[in-house]
């Protein structure tokens, strides 16, 4: 079973579901938890199991599974 050890944990809320997009995640990474070069971002809803509902954010398509989801 996939799982997830290290590394970080980031909640992020009060974000505008009309102007979520890619970019605009990048940005919150990037300004306020001070992530610089490359980065790869996934996400995963609350309950969902790793193995099962881990979701890549590379694209404004799965910034928009992720508005739906949240």
């Amino acid at each position: 079973m996939l799982r997830y050890e290290g590394g970080e944990k980031h909640v992020v809320r009060g974000v505008d579901p009309d102007m979520c997009s890619y970019f605009e995640a990048l940005g919150i990474l990037k300004k306020d938890f001070k992530y610089d070069g490359q980065l790869y971002v996934w996400w995963k809803p609350k309950k969902g199991r790793m193995d099962r509902y881990l979701r890549p954010l590379f694209e404004d398509k799965h910034a928009l599974e992720l508005v739906e989801y949240a």
